[in-house]
């Protein structure tokens, strides 16, 4: 459980930091296989909040690379 927390903990922070699209993507492919690992496992369907969270931090970095590569265009 606290290697969960670590790499959720790391990949949030990177993310938050460097506004890495590739750690947003690797966070909603852990959330997704840990999502599935446990639906495996205990025949209910667990750690939506993290899927949740992996959604939002790709669709944002997304948004914003997009929105940036935009600005530069703009102003140069």
């Amino acid at each position: 459980m606290i290697v969960d927390v670590l790499i959720v903990l790391v990949l949030g922070l990177v993310i938050q930091l460097r506004q890495s699209r590739v750690c947003s993507v690797i966070l909603l492919l852990y959330a997704i296989g840990n999502s599935i690992y446990f639906l495996a496992v205990t025949h209910r369907f667990s750690g939506w909040l993290m899927l949740v969270a992996g959604i939002s931090a790709a669709a944002a970095t997304f948004k914003l690379n997009r929105l940036w590569k935009s600005y530069q265009q703009q102003s140069g």
